[in-house]
């Protein structure tokens, strides 16, 4: 009995002091943790590969996540680093890494603007993967080509992506008449409207399904088709209006007339 209440006591004090100097040496590793020369004060901006900064450096990065997550080099959450810089305008993605000893490296893909989201007197911008982000439009604009202009986005929340999507077929589809889209529209019924550069504005039909969509993809291409012969029956006059959601061919309506013609009625086509 004796002997067992030594062993006892023994092990109790050699846990006791395996405690101590745990307890000791992570009041050491925190101590050293949290020492001035670990305070995160550089900070590192890169692009990712392949692409250039044009919107972000890393002075307006410091400005805009100045305060919105805590720690130094050891005890900074990566996660929450990460999900500070992505708040940041224009900034799409951000991989975050520490850099010995004081410092954060990290890389930055920015949005790339397809073009405007909604309307009214703010409008949000959309990337070229159909996801809507806030960032000032002047800068977005200012990045166009001479002549170029950002193609307005409308329709239900939500499906952004989708119609990005449908926005690269409608250039396609209408690419052989030199048309280039300027404005999408998807109402809440589904139905498809755009508007070309010329002003020419184009009703293709609803949405409900892939039969759908196909229909209009067909329905396109025969007008792409059928519209030098159509356009001979308008003369000399825009196109302001043409609705392709006729089963066996196309509806048009001519907008002004130019220098010297007269307005005519509206005509179909097949």
């Amino acid at each position: 009995m004796f002997w067992h209440n030594v062993r006892l006591l023994n092990a109790t004090a050699a846990l006791l002091v395996v405690c101590a100097v745990l307890l000791l040496l992570g009041a050491a590793a925190w101590r050293v943790a949290h020492l001035p020369m670990f305070t995160l004060r550089e900070l590192e901006v890169q692009p990712a590969p392949g692409v250039a900064l044009r919107h972000v450096n890393a002075a307006t990065i410091r400005a805009n996540i100045n305060g919105r997550f805590t720690g130094n080099f050891f005890t900074a959450n990566l996660d929450s680093v990460r999900t500070a810089f992505e708040s940041v305008p224009w900034v799409r993605r951000a991989s975050v890494r520490r850099s010995w000893s004081d410092g954060l490296q990290v890389q930055i893909e920015e949005h790339t603007v397809m073009g405007t989201w909604g309307g009214g007197e703010s409008p949000k911008l959309v990337n070229l993967q159909g996801e809507v982000f806030v960032a000032n439009i002047d800068e977005a604009e200012a990045d166009l080509a001479p002549g170029a202009r950002l193609i307005a986005l409308r329709g239900p929340e939500g499906s952004s992506k989708e119609m990005v999507s449908v926005l690269k077929d409608v250039g396609g589809w209408f690419a052989p008449l030199g048309w280039k889209p300027v404005e999408l529209v998807l109402s809440p019924r589904y139905a498809w409207t755009v508007r070309f550069d010329g002003g020419t504005r184009v009703e293709l039909g609803r949405d409900l399904s892939e039969q759908d969509r196909a229909t209009i993809a067909a329905r396109a291409a025969r007008f792409v088709r059928s519209w030098p012969l159509a356009r001979s029956r308008l003369a000399n006059k825009e196109l302001d209006y043409a609705d392709l959601r006729y089963t066996n061919g196309f509806a048009v309506r001519q907008g002004k007339p130019r220098v010297g013609e007269r307005n005519d009625e509206s005509v179909d086509g097949t």
